[in-house]
């Protein structure tokens, strides 16, 4: 998944729940990691952008949910890339959240790009 600051992270959560399960939030997070060698400093996570999807669900086996989803990707000249020094990487966080009970997460990660910096082909695919 590509995308360059400023436009839009369109995209979809499918749930496929293998048993009954109760959530009390389903929600995805766009997350940029800033990440430098620990002689030098250390990792921060920043949350750039947040929506929640769903509350108080239940879900059972064998009936997919899907969730649409779409926030901006910020203009803050923090692309995806990797150096010597540090890096910085972004990813798209989903999770269903329980209460009392370890919350389901998954992560997928996604190319930043400055709207300067742009690779030949579409971006937003994905």
């Amino acid at each position: 998944m590509e995308w360059a600051e400023g436009e839009t992270l369109d995209g979809k959560l499918l749930v496929r729940p293998r048993q009954n399960l109760h959530v009390t939030e389903v929600r995805v997070e766009l997350i940029r990691i800033e990440q430098v060698p620990r002689s030098y400093g250390n990792t921060h996570d920043e949350t750039e952008g947040k929506a929640r999807l769903a509350e108080d669900v239940d879900f059972w086996p064998n009936q997919p949910a899907e969730y649409r989803f779409a926030m901006a990707v910020p203009q803050k000249d923090m692309p995806t890339r990797s150096t010597g020094a540090s890096a910085t990487s972004w990813i798209v966080r989903a999770t269903l959240a329980r209460r009392l009970r370890k919350d389901a997460v998954v992560s997928a990660e996604v190319e930043v790009y400055t709207s300067g910096s742009r690779p030949a082909g579409p971006i937003g695919s994905g």
